[in-house]
Formats: C-alpha cells, sequence, structure tokens
C-alpha cells in the first residue's frame, strides 16, 4: 500500500473566520502562556521578554519597515507582605471578574503559580471563562459606541 493511500481524505473547506467567543479564548490562552512564562523567568531571577513585531512608516520616505522590537512582559501577579501571591487575568486592559467584586487569585505560594496558570488555561480552553470574556467584550464594545457617538 502507498503512503497516499494510508492517509484518510475527507472532503472538507476551512471557514472563512471563527467565531469572535473562540478568538476572545484564544486571545486569554496565548496572555496566560506568556504569565507562564513570566513566571517561569521570574522564578530564574530574570525578566520575561517577548519579541513583537511593529510595523514603523518612515515620516521622509513613507515605506513602512516591519521591526522586530523585544519587551518584557507585564506580570499579572504580585506577593503581599505576608508572602502570598496573588494572580489577576486581563483580557486587553481589563481585569476579569471571578466573582461579583474579585478579580484576584490567592495562589498561595510561589510554587503554586504555574500549576495555576495551568489549570487557567485548560478551563479557558474548555469555555469555563466564557462569561466573563463576553462580559468585559461587551463592556468594551459599549465604550468604543459611546465614544464614537461623542465624535458624530
Amino acid at each position: 500500500m502507498s503512503i497516499l493511500q494510508s492517509l484518510k481524505t475527507v472532503s472538507a473547506s476551512r471557514p472563512n473566520h471563527q467565531p469572535a467567543l473562540l478568538a476572545r479564548r484564544h486571545k486569554l490562552i496565548e496572555r496566560i502562556h506568556q504569565q507562564i512564562l513570566a513566571a517561569e523567568a521570574k522564578q530564574r531571577g530574570q525578566h520575561a521578554i517577548q519579541t513583537v513585531r511593529r510595523r514603523i512608516k518612515n515620516s521622509e520616505t513613507g515605506a513602512v519597515i516591519e521591526q522586530e522590537i523585544e519587551r518584557r512582559i507585564q506580570e499579572h501577579f504580585w506577593c503581599d507582605h505576608e508572602g502570598h501571591v496573588f494572580l489577576e487575568l486581563r483580557y486587553g486592559a481589563r481585569r476579569l471578574e471571578f466573582a461579583k467584586g474579585k478579580t484576584a487569585i490567592d495562589v498561595g505560594g510561589w510554587n503554586d503559580l504555574i500549576p495555576t496558570l495551568e489549570k487557567l488555561k485548560q478551563a479557558t480552553g474548555l469555555g469555563e471563562l466564557d462569561e466573563q470574556l463576553t462580559s468585559v467584550a461587551g463592556r468594551l464594545q459599549q465604550q468604543l459606541a459611546a465614544k464614537k457617538a461623542q465624535k458624530k
């Protein structure tokens, strides 16, 4: 049997776009992964660095140049004076609420931070944070609509 005949072939087409909720989930999962990298770097006594591509327009020639810039990943976790580590999830600049008025998670110690982030990453993939993501996105859309109405 040839290699091509051993493969399972199907008639399928790639969707044009994914639903907004799935895009939000993937964005949050990526941000949680960045926090895992930041936590690992913190344990090594370093800062997590991310390489970002920026498009910069030359004011003289008008040419657009893509440039890679290194930037530090902002940590969304901290330690209080008693040694407790706290963590908050952010979607953009907004903090996610896990319960009414509660935006932070008491992780415990530094050794529990990465496992907690892994659990949150898994919960996001399973859709357990969809309500919070929808709420934050709805507030953002309302603010953008209000700004747009002000300009008119």
